[in-house]
């Protein structure tokens, strides 16, 4: 075979067990709930996205906490942060 052939381009399929390893390694959790949201940004080759909440005080409070502590990292870095 040629360089590149016969190698899968682009994301996991959604089901992929390579999904479970992921969130087990970077030791990922699930929040309960069912939340809306408008995708902002998606990188199609490489399986992922920023999605912006419909209602961000919905958020549980793990979540906008966790937020809230990259908002600070972002903006220490001399980063511009949207709200």
């Amino acid at each position: 075979k040629g360089k590149g052939k016969g190698k899968k381009k682009g994301p996991a399929s959604f089901d992929s067990e390579f999904w479970v390893k992921k969130a087990a390694e970077e030791n990922r959790t699930e929040l309960t709930g069912t939340y809306t949201g408008t995708i902002a940004k998606y990188i199609f080759k490489q399986g992922w996205g920023f999605i912006m909440p419909d209602d961000p005080e919905s958020l549980p409070a793990k979540a906008k906490k966790a937020l809230q502590q990259q908002h600070a990292v972002a903006e220490a870095e001399g980063k511009t942060v949207e709200e």
